[in-house]
């Protein structure tokens, strides 16, 4: 309803999912991560028990997003309720309990990005407390360390050739520039975009920041009330679009032609009366300009987890043919197949005999007792792409 928008305590991280056409995005002071649907209107919400989360970003083809809270990384699947939803990926600034991970995005190779901020009172957060990270499949327990000491971490873009990564540590009040080696992730040759109390906005702030398909930048101002076109070429301000708030958040494009930019703000709630919309979600069209389709995390290296736990899990096998894995929980004496497609887990357990043994035979598992003769001492378990085995899991 145009005439009474809901309002959220401190939007945040927009990102737009194409396949659902539908704005994600995370109210910080309230632990939530929204879905907004872009065609009916309706907001969808999954509330973080475990604390403040301050990122969220997609995973190509899954009901899964990653997530930031406080200062970890999580898989939620938004199917799943409660925190049964949540699974750990990694920490950062481990030791520094009152930091967070304050703006987190994958690059071209799908490596995550992500940057903290430092301990928060009120809108004052202590200086040189953060760090600026990435982490990969390969490394989450050991995320690499890119710039130490930060204050608040904020707007993470690439260039479109992916040679120039743009990042923002919102109290020096400036836009900043590396080289970006993409294949090994290493930055290089900091310098500055824009200063932003240069150009005559002392008292803002730079946040949230995204690229459209000419490469321009297109930032959030905290505390501005504004959001800016840059060209980063000539390190000038295209535009400003002035907002009725003045604690801008973060900007994302989407849309069904990814020509719509979407605002996100917070409110506070001594200025309620002068801003009335602090909190909402605004779009800006009629730019001119449009974002382009950036890669999501399962492009990128991630994990997936079942919620199966097992004692001892080993030999895992994949079956082609029926789409199906395979592995025995040692412990147990169980042989377990889950089929991939249907997500149906099956097990057979083996009975403990110390006269049996479990033998493969060609394509077959069969149990074998030892005090019988001949053939009769086999009995069929399961098979890998035989008739049997698509008995077993189907």
């Amino acid at each position: 309803n145009p005439g009474s928008p809901a309002l959220f305590a401190h939007g945040e991280s927009p990102v737009w999912d194409p396949e659902q056409q539908s704005l994600y995005f995370v109210d910080i002071r309230n632990n939530n991560v929204h879905r907004l649907d872009y065609v009916s209107g309706k907001i969808f919400t999954k509330n973080i028990n475990y604390g403040e989360v301050n990122v969220v970003s997609l995973i190509t083809g899954s009901r899964r997003l990653l997530v930031a809270v406080r200062s970890s990384l999580y898989l939620l699947d938004w199917a799943i309720a409660g925190d049964a939803a949540l699974r750990l990926l990694t920490t950062v600034d481990i030791g520094l309990p009152d930091n967070v991970i304050n703006e987190g995005k994958p690059d071209a190779e799908g490596r995550f990005w992500a940057g903290t901020k430092g301990p928060q009172t009120g809108d004052d957060v202590v200086p040189d407390k953060a760090t600026f990270y990435s982490v990969e499949q390969e490394s989450f327990k050991h995320p690499r360390i890119h710039l130490r000491p930060v204050s608040i971490s904020n707007g993470i873009v690439w260039s479109l050739n992916n040679t120039v990564l743009y990042y923002i540590d919102s109290s020096t009040q400036r836009i900043d520039a590396f080289d970006f080696d993409v294949q090994g992730g290493h930055l290089t040759a900091r310098r500055t975009v824009l200063d932003i109390s240069g150009a005559g906005y002392e008292d803002a702030f730079p946040d949230g920041m995204t690229i459209d398909s000419n490469g321009n930048l297109w930032v959030a101002l905290m505390y501005g009330g504004t959001v800016l076109h840059v060209d980063p070429d000539t390190r000038q301000i295209v535009f400003g679009y002035k907002l009725p708030v003045s604690r801008v958040t973060s900007v994302c494009w989407g849309g069904p032609k990814l020509d719509e930019l979407f605002v996100t703000t917070a409110r506070d709630n001594s200025d309620a009366t002068s801003e009335p919309l602090g909190g909402a979600i605004f779009t800006i069209r009629g730019t001119g300009s449009r974002g382009v389709t950036h890669i999501t995390p399962n492009q990128y290296k991630t994990f997936e987890y079942t919620n199966l736990t097992f004692s001892h899990a080993e030999s895992p096998v994949w079956d082609p043919d029926i789409h199906t894995l395979y592995w025995v929980d040692v412990l147990q004496q169980d042989v377990h197949a889950l089929n991939y497609k249907t997500k149906k887990h099956k097990v057979k357990h083996i009975i403990k005999n110390s006269s049996r043994l479990l033998v493969g035979v060609r394509n077959e598992l069969h149990l074998m007792d030892w005090t019988m003769p001949g053939d009769s001492a086999l009995r069929f378990v399961g098979g890998f792409g035989s008739r049997a085995a698509r008995q077993y899991t189907e």
